[in-house]
């Protein structure tokens, strides 16, 4: 017997991470996914080792690599591909679809305050807004849109 939906929520909820937060222009590049592990919608992508790649900025990020922007999220992804859970990123050698300039929704990491520089942790990927230093990254002409008191969805200003 299928399973049935027996519980609703009163509203949907205002974002999913990855998520084009606004219709202002933006701008996206398509680049091809050399994690093996894929990279998931949200996360800050870096420049690969091809011309046309993209690896996810855990992979060793260091300042000497070129942030090329967050990760978007599809409607079409496929729901077998696990990077960032079932259906939320793109897999190894998939197009993947990245913002370098627009709004966009993110996982922070903690609390981050509006207008605040966005920066990296580079061993997990994680975005906040702490000082730049061993280990933490910003990401250039990014700005958090949006301020949280905890870890939650939040908007970074990319440009």
């Amino acid at each position: 017997m299928p399973a049935v939906q027996t519980s609703y929520t009163e509203r949907m909820s205002p974002a999913r991470v990855g998520m084009i937060a606004n219709i202002e222009p933006h701008v996206t590049i398509s680049r091809t996914v050399e994690t093996a592990a894929g990279i998931a919608a949200g996360a800050v992508a870096v420049q690969g080792a091809t011309d046309n790649g993209c690896v996810v900025s855990s992979a060793g990020l260091t300042n000497g690599m070129q942030v090329l922007g967050i990760v978007v999220r599809e409607p079409s992804f496929n729901p077998e591909n696990t990077a960032g859970g079932l259906g939320n990123g793109y897999a190894q050698r998939d197009t993947a679809r990245i913002m370098t300039k627009g709004v966009i929704w993110v996982q922070a990491a903690g609390a981050v305050v509006v207008g605040a520089q966005v920066t990296v942790v580079a061993s997990s990927g994680a975005l906040d807004d702490t000082a730049p230093g061993a280990g933490v990254i910003a990401i250039p002409g990014a700005k958090w849109d949006s301020s949280t008191t905890a870890a939650g969805l939040a908007r970074i200003r990319l440009g």
